[in-house]
């Protein structure tokens, strides 16, 4: 028979970080505390839900930079596209600017609403 799972049970096996499923603890985040170090260089803005068809997104870390581009729903209804933002100030700018408009929810998610 092949060898099984190392460790007495698979389910209770620490992740490849040393994290036990939640990702905090074991390598990355000794003592469950979170170093600003790692975590900057982890943190990336990204969709969270996309109120249409998502065409392609790009975080830069070096610039700090976020694009988006989708296609929103025909009627412009329905809940809004939102992006996780890990970082305090941003810039928004939506192309054609008539498009949408956007809130922010603190502490991190930004809510743009199609345009009818």
């Amino acid at each position: 028979a092949p060898p099984g799972p190392p460790g007495p049970h698979p389910a209770a096996a620490p992740a490849t970080f040393g994290a036990c499923k939640t990702g905090y603890g074991g390598l990355m985040f000794p003592g469950g505390v979170i170093d600003p170090v790692v975590y900057a260089a982890m943190a990336r803005a990204h969709p969270t839900a996309v109120n249409g068809r998502a065409v392609r997104f790009h975080y830069d870390a070096g610039l700090g930079t976020f694009v988006l581009v989708f296609v929103p729903r025909g009627d412009g209804g329905g809940a809004p596209t939102e992006i996780y933002l890990p970082f305090e100030a941003f810039e928004v700018a939506i192309t054609p600017p008539a498009a949408a408009n956007w809130t922010f929810a603190p502490p991190s998610t930004l809510r743009i609403h199609a345009a009818a």
